[in-house]
């Protein structure tokens, strides 16, 4: 947001908000870069995520059925 000129809404050191329309008022670019970060980057991530799990947590084949035998010894 900062790369954006995102103008930030807080008093300054003195006190002084300004007028609703100072406090309120943004950049255009401000507007595209929280949909960004709204609408692209979590399905990026979630994406990620998704394949790093799909990839490193392998729970079938050959692996499954020892886990499985493992799991049926302790519950007996």
């Amino acid at each position: 947001l900062y790369l954006a000129g995102y103008v930030s809404t807080k008093a300054d050191l003195m006190g002084n908000a300004g007028t609703a329309a100072q406090i309120t008022a943004q950049p255009p670019a401000v507007g595209s870069a929280l949909n960004v970060l709204m609408f692209a980057v979590p399905p990026v991530i979630l994406l990620t995520a998704l394949l790093l799990y799909l990839k490193k947590y392998k729970l079938h084949g050959a692996y499954m059925e020892k886990i499985k035998g493992d799991l049926d010894e302790r519950r007996q």
